[in-house]
């Protein structure tokens, strides 16, 4: 992922917009499991992901396979 850490305010509404630019099938899933977020990349197509965070922390991210990896850090 690039950037592989983002970091975003805690309480406020989040937009992330994720772009599989890789035709890697492993990357064809995006998950963030402290979020219960699971989102389907298709290659080239923009996916808009929004949350909230209540609590500072670090939350990862990976793909369908657990081989690539990123987080988002709330402060």
């Amino acid at each position: 992922y690039t950037p592989s850490s983002v970091t975003v305010p805690v309480g406020k509404q989040i937009k992330l917009t994720f772009t599989r630019t890789d035709a890697n099938p492993c990357l064809e899933e995006l998950i963030i499991p402290d979020l219960k977020i699971k989102k389907v990349l298709p290659l080239n197509s923009p996916v808009l992901v929004t949350f909230t965070l209540a609590s500072p922390g670090n939350y990862p991210f990976h793909c369908g396979m657990n081989m690539y990896h990123g987080q988002i850090i709330a402060k």
